[in-house]
Formats: C-alpha cells, sequence, structure tokens
C-alpha cells in the first residue's frame, strides 16, 4: 500500500525537473515508513510521467486535461484533493515552487 503521495510538476507535457526531486524525496520518506510512492502529474493528454518511475515512484496517475496545458490551481487543487481522499496517505509532497505553494 501507498503511503505517500508525490504531485509532480509539468510544462507542455513534459515534466519539470522538480518532478523527480519530489519523487525521489517521497521514495526516501516511503521507505521509512515501510510503503510506497503514489505520483500524480496533471497536464495534457500527451503528458508523458513515465520517467517518475525510475525515480521511485510505484505508481504513476495521469490526470489528462488538455485545459492543464499550463498551470490552472483550481483544476490541481481538485485532483489532488481527490487523490488524496482516495487513499490514505501519511503524507504528500509537493515543490517548493510556485505552483507547489
Amino acid at each position: 500500500m501507498s503511503t505517500v503521495l508525490a504531485v509532480l510538476e509539468q510544462r507542455g507535457g513534459a515534466l519539470k525537473q522538480v518532478s523527480y526531486e519530489i519523487v525521489t524525496a517521497a521514495r526516501a520518506l516511503a521507505d521509512g515508513l515501510g510503503g510506497g510512492v503514489d505520483a500524480v502529474a496533471i497536464g495534457p493528454a500527451n503528458l508523458d510521467a513515465t520517467g517518475a518511475g525510475k525515480y521511485g515512484a510505484d505508481e504513476i496517475v495521469i490526470i489528462a486535461d488538455d485545459a492543464a496545458q499550463l498551470y490552472q490551481p483550481h483544476l490541481y487543487t481538485r485532483a489532488v484533493v481527490e487523490r488524496a481522499r482516495a487513499k490514505n496517505y501519511k503524507a504528500i509532497l509537493l515543490g517548493a515552487t510556485a505552483q507547489g505553494k
């Protein structure tokens, strides 16, 4: 069972570097808690988030919405809240970026 949710960031359908840092930190935290890592990415239908698996994500969920090509606070917030409610995560990690804040 996954214990940590990593919220990934993208721009133009490609993951931003901070996403890999988030997943790496989530993996370290999950290992300490004895669980796994889910990653969620919100973006256009052509978003490729498979690279997050190389950094420790056990499951990658892509919420495809072409309106999210660029950051849309209401879409991102709703998607993360729905995902967090779907499972009982012990932690949710976001980047220390303008988007994450």
